[in-house]
């Protein structure tokens, strides 16, 4: 790995501003006022799992304590600092256990109070300075081994913990997964203190924020743009059969930045918390070229306004398919989770017929395809769309009954 170490840089260019976000703020309040710090999803929960049962009367605490969007942060920071203290004050009485244990859930808290911070200012690099030195200190701990990674990217590097199960030998050989958490969670919580479902397996596991590489050769994967002509042309020849819609984008140069904001139409209603900048139609699509286009009807549920897009849309000019998050997806041509298996393949000199994918949405059919085609095997989780449950005959249980990690425990013997 990379011995580059960079660190964040303040800015000072202020945080992304919308308007209408900043106008109109205390409807955000109001809804915390009624219905708590997981007003739009079960961010606190997902937070605990990690931790623990110990972490509940935190958890519990912060709740209540949250009334307004101004105090998030500072609840997750006050516990924070309390388990921080906690965790030194057991290692100074050699009570190397309760230590670990309460760096790791204080290097939560602590990344956690970055949530509503979108900008590089003194207070988000502090909060993110003593997440990465209290999980440092859990990795010290550990009942593990826990190594801070650095994945080069372009100029620079992007932080990663990468974990090996308790029983690992030198030199051995084991499986691995890349963790991924997304923009609404980081990596730190991504591998849970105690019985980790991967861990506990014999697989060992990546954590990181937010980009898929090439581990072995220290290679950032491409990505491939569509010029904004093109996708313009694309939306307009779906709305003649759709109607009018609402666009969002991921703006190639944006996104070529760790948290590059989106380009999101008003009225879109995206489903995450990320930054996002909130534009009129006429300007959410940018000078340059996009890496993919989001669009939502106010009338078409997203399996019919797919099948539309499909009847207009040649596959030279783009792909088009959906997640399941109640929109359509428009990519550049060639660009799907297939062509992006089939690069990973090469570099490893591994063919389709050797591979096992999990899938669970449309987006996921041209992988489940290429992979069948090979002799490989494609397993469609119990929950799955219609369309990937019908693709193949394997099946394994839904998401909240970890089908993928006991399927993959079945197949690896662990």
């Amino acid at each position: 790995m990379s011995t580059l170490h960079p660190q964040p840089v303040i800015e000072h260019v202020g945080e992304p501003h919308c308007r209408r976000f900043s106008e109109q703020r205390w409807t955000i309040d109001n809804i915390i006022q009624a219905n708590g710090i997981d007003w739009d999803q079960a961010r606190s929960f997902y937070l605990q799992a990690p931790c623990g049962i110990e972490s509940l009367a935190d958890f519990a605490a912060i709740r209540q304590r949250v009334k307004k969007m101004a105090d998030i942060g500072p609840a997750f920071e006050a516990t924070a600092r309390r388990r921080e203290q906690r965790a030194r004050l057991a290692e100074e009485a050699d009570e190397m256990v309760s230590a670990r244990e309460n760096y790791f859930m204080a290097a939560v808290h602590w990344g956690a109070s970055q949530w509503t911070y979108d900008e590089n200012n003194e207070q988000n690099i502090f909060l993110n300075q003593k997440k990465r030195a209290c999980y440092a200190n859990y990795a010290r701990l550990a009942d593990h081994r826990v190594e801070p990674v650095w994945i080069p990217f372009k100029d620079t590097a992007l932080p990663a913990w990468y974990h090996l199960p308790p029983d690992y030998v030198e030199g051995q050989k084991v499986p691995a997964v890349v963790a991924i958490p997304g923009m609404d969670s980081f990596k730190e919580c991504a591998v849970a203190l105690n019985g980790d479902r991967w861990l506990n397996r014999g697989i060992a596991v990546l954590a990181q924020g937010g980009f898929v590489v090439d581990l072995e050769r220290d290679e950032v994967l491409r990505t491939v743009g569509l010029p904004r002509d093109q996708a313009a042309a694309v939306i307009g020849r779906i709305e003649e059969v759709a109607g009018d819609l609402i666009v969002a984008v991921e703006d190639a140069a944006e996104q070529a930045e760790v948290s590059g904001p989106l380009r999101v139409q008003h009225g879109f209603n995206w489903p995450y918390p990320e930054p996002a900048y909130l534009l009129p139609r006429n300007e959410v699509l940018p000078p340059g070229p996009v890496l993919k286009v989001f669009l939502r009807s106010s009338t078409l549920g997203q399996d019919e306004l797919l099948a539309r897009a499909k009847r207009v849309v040649d596959p030279k000019d783009a792909e088009v398919t959906h997640a399941g998050l109640g929109f359509i997806e428009v990519l550049p041509p060639g660009i799907t989770k297939a062509s992006g298996l089939a690069v990973a393949l090469e570099r490893y000199g591994v063919g389709f017929g050797d591979v096992l994918v999990f899938g669970d949405m449309p987006n996921d059919l041209p992988m489940f395809g290429a992979v069948t085609q090979a002799g490989g095997r494609a397993v469609a989780v119990a929950n799955a769309h219609p369309a990937v449950r019908a693709a193949t005959p394997h099946v394994t249980d839904g998401h909240d009954a970890e089908g993928v990690a006991h399927y993959l425990e079945a197949v690896l013997g662990v």
